[in-house]
């Protein structure tokens, strides 16, 4: 490496003069360098490409402090004695923690983009002290375990938070999944025995939904795997019809479910700006959680209107109430909880903490009511002229 001395003869305060005062010109090359590097596999910005990394930056400037406090004075410290060990590096910050945490709950980031952010912080680092004349092999050593430090303790929360999420969404994703198959079991024994020419185009629609669904779900647990524990989502909005999403989700739940969906929609076409993915996967899940947890005798019913500005949708069913104390903890991610007809297993919260967040990203709100007369209510309140087509977003499930 060139411009390294071989003998302490910098000053360490001239290191952290310098490195103070031009903290984020050097984060500024720092982003430059991963996105250049990562390309449009990652779309941040600047701000959030930096979140975390300037205390890496501070925990580098405690380590220069500590070692000039340190250094005797009167004889030059020999190249090579200068040893740390992991107990020695102080990151007060705990810059490495919660860059690794943050970066798990961005899509599209692994492993390996945390450790070649690293990487190029040390090199953005070590170029700027060569420019600077700064760097000598004590120095270096500090750089580099500093970035190392902190690059264990990102990749081990990164990890750590990816694989719990995992595990619970795995879980979930396996439970689910057992419907769908279970439609696509029956209509096939049935198609099978019956050997009905007049009915296999119905088996083959209700065979093709299913597995459609199973799909979808195979698909939003791939998604999550690679985003922040499942508890990022990225909304993408556009002009389109309520009613035909409406009717498309019904159709999809009327072949898995049967004829106790009863939809009740307006006349006249509901058009608005919103993700039209998302809220199809709002509706599927308050409509799975209606059959699941209802009383199994009576029908479910999706309705919307225009109301005030908003577009209301509702999902009712009857059933066991959901005591009122629990309300706001049902939207809780990864809220466990006994589903309430003590029939099914202990299940995890992602799917209704989707639901908050998703409804909320939109501008949007939702709430719930439930009593043993009346039965069980979610409503969905989404403003018309909030969004803008075209426009992206991002946001965390809570």
């Amino acid at each position: 490496m060139n411009n390294i001395n071989s003998v302490s003869e910098i000053e360490t305060q001239n290191v952290i003069d310098v490195l103070k005062n031009n903290r984020k010109p050097l984060i500024n090359s720092w982003v430059c360098k991963v996105k250049e590097e990562f390309g449009d596999e990652v779309t941040l910005t600047d701000d959030e490409f930096a979140d975390h990394m300037i205390y890496i930056i501070d925990a580098l400037i405690d380590e220069f402090s500590e070692f000039d406090e340190s250094e005797d004075k009167t004889q030059h410290h020999l190249p090579g004695d200068m040893t740390y060990n992991e107990g020695q590096i102080s990151d007060s910050k705990r810059g490495g923690k919660k860059h690794g945490k943050q970066r798990a709950n961005i899509n599209a980031y692994n492993a390996d983009k945390v450790y070649w952010e690293y990487v190029l912080l040390r090199k953005v680092l070590v170029d700027f002290l060569q420019q600077h004349h700064l760097l000598d092999i004590d120095h270096l050593e500090i750089v580099t375990n500093v970035i190392e430090r902190c690059t264990r303790e990102s990749m081990a929360v990164f990890t750590d938070t990816l694989h719990s999420t995992q595990r619970k969404l795995l879980g979930t994703v396996v439970h689910d999944i057992r419907s769908p198959l279970y439609v696509i079991s029956m209509l096939g024994e049935l198609a099978v025995e019956q050997h009905d020419i007049v009915k296999t185009p119905d088996y083959g629609k209700r065979i093709n939904s299913a597995a459609a669904r199973i799909a979808v779900m195979l698909e939003d647990m791939l998604q999550t795997l690679s985003i922040e524990s499942g508890q990022g989502i990225e909304l993408n909005f556009k002009q389109a019809s309520l009613n035909g999403l409406l009717s498309s989700v019904a159709e999809e739940a009327i072949n898995m479910y049967g004829d106790k969906l009863k939809v009740n929609l307006p006349t006249e076409e509901i058009a608005a700006v919103f993700d039209e993915i998302m809220l199809k996967r709002i509706f599927e899940n308050l409509i799975s959680n209606a059959f699941k947890y209802g009383d199994q005798q009576s029908d479910v019913t999706i309705s919307a209107v225009k109301k005030d500005g908003n577009v209301v949708v509702e999902v009712h069913n009857f059933g066991n109430p959901i005591a009122e104390n629990e309300w706001d903890e049902i939207f809780r991610y990864l809220k466990s909880h006994e589903s309430r007809d003590n029939k099914h297993a202990k299940s995890w919260g992602i799917g209704l903490a989707f639901v908050k967040s998703a409804v909320e990203g939109h501008g949007g709100t939702v709430s719930l009511s439930s009593d043993k007369e009346q039965g069980t209510r979610f409503k969905i309140e989404l403003p018309e002229d909030t969004n803008v087509s075209g426009q992206t977003k991002i946001v965390k499930i809570e």
